[in-house]
């Protein structure tokens, strides 16, 4: 053999054993690739992260702390981080040419060999489910996604194709490409495709589109190119090494003497991946964007970002049965006890359970920070841990008929804030009935004083019709009548015609308003006549610290039949520093003080005033007087009102 020719076989065998032992595209350094985000269970996300050394090895030893996830710019930890064992969605292309049919000294082609190889592999795997499987051969048999690798194997037994007449094309490795773009059987699974094929010289069709195309879906693709010693850095082998790098694989170059990889050493380090998750902090709709940042010992590496759709909407809370009328009545012992001591803060009921439903408009149920009731605008419960369905609606405060708005605010665990409609209730307060024998019990000192005046009066009247008792009080008349005519006899006095006179003078002093009820009496009201002067009526005696004035017998204490008089009129009520305050009820004719009107929130009364119900005048006096009020003399009669009334 030439020295020449020695030589040349030398730099040839150097030259492929570094084309074996080197993968053309090795990276520099660490890469990673993040895929399969889940955004199903927000704000809990979840995806698939793969990390391979400079070798192209999966790297096994991760923990959480080196992982953080960068959404929307913002540094996110990651919740857990663990290994999956997902499998490879693995595509295997065969583009025959005539450079297949290459045979050695025992009759074996290249073809023969790779196809060996291939089958080999399949068959070592019979029994695993675990990748998904598909072989696509031009102008030839084909599968798709079959996890049986024995179903596998039996197609490419039965392609039968003359290699030597083979015309090869590029439309097996676009089909190829799509295939492994397909949706994996489970989340995470790489995606891998093996081309076999001669250099692809004399293709003038670019690969850019398809290089695209395999990177966007995280198809790698890995090359056996089949060719001759001497054509290693021809235009289609760097048209194979740009396909092979820029998806993340390598080309192996198989000229027939070289030991053929086994496939299972594409795959195994595709299997495994890290599944991890972590809670989003996005809490508005639209676009959005996601990496992954994982530290390691040399360096920090980032994955390319995933960009993402997301809608959230607000809670929308909702009462459930909610009440249209709440009426709020005395208690039911209020017949064991003085009406003057029910206050409406009593009544029942005095609160009101609510409970509300909420709906997520986005599908995306999450929990919730703090629920608040509001009451015509007003916060009157709040909840801040659960449970956020309830409330109790305090209705102490609700003293008079009114409708009132009720709504509901919901901050959702995002921070999100919803808010219901507003629906109307009406709560409305019936008033407590005094019950006659309250009324009777109240004024039970003013009725035992009458009924021992009316007894007196009734005895006294009977023994002076029966001749048992003469009253003496006459004589005065007498001697009166003696001085004014020196002629009179007194014989004449006493005559008969003179009798009716004393008996009605006798029966005129039975006025004992001021002596037997006035014993027990805190005032006095008397009756007043137009144009204000005292009527020779009894006054009425004002015995307990509160009297209600009006002209219906079943909601007023002092009676007053007159019709510029209400049913329920007014009410006097004693102070705790002795003195009386008087308090219209809303009445149409209306109460007066020394002939100015007042109003329900009242006025203090003092000695001497005089006091209108409507149409009905009286002249209120204490019976044990302090500061009497000065009179004002305006015009008139009114003038004569406010003079001091004598004790």
């Amino acid at each position: 053999m030439p020295e020449s020719r020695k030589t040349g076989l030398i730099l040839g065998v150097i030259a492929l054993l570094f084309f074996i032992s080197q993968p053309v595209s090795a990276q520099d350094g660490a890469i990673a690739s993040l895929n399969h985000l889940n955004i199903q269970a927000f704000p809990t996300m979840e995806a698939y992260l793969d990390v391979k050394d400079s070798s192209g090895h999966f790297i096994p030893d991760l923990q959480p702390a080196q992982v953080s996830m960068v959404e929307d710019g913002n540094l996110i930890p990651v919740e857990s981080l663990e290994i999956k064992r997902q499998g490879v969605q693995f595509v295997a292309v065969i583009n025959p040419a005539p450079s297949f049919g290459v045979r050695d000294s025992k009759g074996m082609s290249r073809y023969d060999f790779m196809k060996g190889a291939i089958e080999q592999w399949a068959k070592g795997r019979q029994g695993s489910n675990l990748d998904d499987l598909s072989l696509l051969i031009t102008q030839g048999p084909s599968i798709s996604h079959t996890s049986d690798s024995m179903k596998f194997a039996s197609t490419l037994q039965s392609e039968n194709i003359n290699a030597r007449e083979a015309i090869p094309g590029l439309d097996s490795l676009y089909s190829a490409v799509t295939v492994a773009s397909d949706p994996t059987p489970r989340p995470g699974m790489s995606r891998v495709l093996l081309f076999i094929t001669p250099p692809l010289e004399g293709q003038d069709v670019s690969l850019d589109s398809l290089v695209d195309q395999a990177r966007q879906q995280g198809v790698i693709i890995y090359v056996w190119m089949v060719t001759s010693t001497g054509t290693f850095s021809s235009a289609g082998v760097q048209r194979l090494n740009d396909l092979a790098s820029k998806t993340g694989g390598w080309v192996f170059t198989y000229t027939g003497d070289e030991t053929l990889p086994n496939p299972e050493d594409y795959l195994t380090s595709h299997r495994e991946i890290y599944h991890l998750t972590y809670r989003s902090g996005i809490t508005g709709n639209g676009s959005h964007q996601v990496s992954s940042r994982i530290t390691l010992a040399e360096n920090i590496i980032e994955t390319p970002p995933v960009n993402f759709e997301i809608t959230l909407l607000p809670p929308v809370p909702a009462f459930v049965s909610p009440p249209i009328q709440i009426q709020r009545k005395p208690p039911l012992e209020v017949n064991s006890r003085e009406s003057s001591e029910i206050s409406t803060q009593d009544y029942l009921p005095v609160e009101e359970s609510l409970t509300v439903v909420f709906d997520f408009p986005d599908g995306r149920k999450r929990s919730f920070s703090r629920t608040a009731l509001f009451v015509d605008g007003s916060l009157v419960a709040e909840n801040t841990a659960p449970p956020f369905d309830n409330f109790t609606w305090n209705l102490r405060g609700y003293n008079t008929d009114g409708s009132h708005l009720l709504r509901i605010e919901a901050t959702d665990s995002l921070g999100i804030v919803g808010s219901s409609v507003e629906i109307p209730v009406n709560i409305s307060i019936l008033q407590a009935k005094p019950s006659p024998w309250l009324t009777i019990r109240r004024n039970l000192p003013l009725l035992a004083g009458l009924a021992v005046l009316l007894s007196f009066a009734l005895l006294v009247l009977v023994l002076i019709t029966g001749g048992h008792l003469r009253p003496g009080f006459h004589k005065p008349r007498r001697r009166k009548l003696r001085k004014a005519d020196p002629y009179a006899q007194p014989a004449q006095i006493l005559g008969d015609e003179s009798l009716p006179s004393t008996i009605s003078s006798w029966v005129s002093r039975l006025h004992w308003s001021h002596t037997s009820a006035g014993q027990n009496a805190l005032a006095f009201l008397r009756p007043v006549d137009e144009p204000g002067e005292n009527s020779a009526n009894s006054p009425i005696a004002i015995t307990t610290e509160e009297v209600t004035i009006g002209r219906d017998p079943n909601l007023a204490a002092l009676v007053l039949n007159d019709p510029s008089v209400d049913g329920l009129h007014a009410r006097l009520i004693q102070q705790a520093d002795g003195s009386f305050r008087l308090l219209d009820e809303n009445s149409v004719a209306g109460t007066w003080i020394n002939y100015s009107p007042i109003n329900t929130v009242g006025a203090k009364l003092e000695h001497g005033d005089v006091v209108n119900f409507g149409r009905i005048s009286f002249r209120f006096s204490l019976r044990h007087p302090g500061n009497v009020r000065k009179p004002v003399i305006s015009s008139g009669s009114q003038a004569d009102e406010m003079i001091e009334e004598p004790a």
